[in-house]
């Protein structure tokens, strides 16, 4: 009953090492080609369209604090936002200069329907209210970020199971190998 009990603690710690090694290899998978800000330009794109996401991108505020999470990259792209930032920055780069107009002019100026079909529709559920305005701006950025997280999580799984494929053919990983080997050698079980 021991040397059963043994044989299952060593196989189940065998995998769990080999599912710790794939976890850090795709987590440095992730920070050498930026996965994570790569996914948020992504998600802000598909919310505010490629031109607007440029703008947001260039905005002095975002450019430093892209600057400050990667001091040395070449690809300073951040792996997150607050809500606070997203929709100030946001404000700022659909504010014309100099300009005085209020709430739902600036909305139709937005040049991305999708966009402005989006804002107006927010604007139209604050019923006036600037604070409420913003709150359900950010309220949005959270829903959709939230949706990100998931989008994110599933191209993760398959990065897992990919280099977990990889790894356990490159190590020869073979679940009744190892069984064989521990219930063959008591020395082998009782080190593991």
């Amino acid at each position: 009953m021991l040397a059963i009990l043994s044989i299952i603690i060593g196989i189940v710690f065998v995998l769990l090492l080999f599912s710790m090694l794939t976890s850090a290899i795709v987590e440095v998978y992730h920070a050498a080609y930026s996965s994570r800000g790569k996914h948020l330009r992504e998600t802000l794109e598909i919310m505010l369209g490629k031109e607007v996401c440029d703008k947001f991108y260039e905005h002095s505020y975002f450019r430093q604090l892209s600057s400050a999470g990667k001091p040395r990259s070449s690809l300073k792209l951040p792996i997150w936002i607050q809500k606070d930032t997203f929709s100030s920055v946001l404000a700022d780069v659909l504010t014309p200069r100099n300009s005085n107009l209020s709430v739902p002019e600036r909305i139709n100026l937005v040049e991305n329907n999708d966009l402005r079909k989006v804002l107006d529709f927010l604007w139209r559920q604050s019923h006036g209210n600037q604070q409420l305005f913003q709150n359900k701006v950010e309220a949005w950025f959270d829903d959709i970020m939230a949706r990100a997280k998931d989008w994110f999580g599933d191209s993760t799984k398959w990065r897992l199971f990919f280099f977990g494929t990889i790894l356990a053919g490159a190590l020869n990983a073979d679940t009744i190998q190892i069984y064989k080997s521990l219930s063959a050698n008591a020395a082998l079980r009782d080190e593991i």
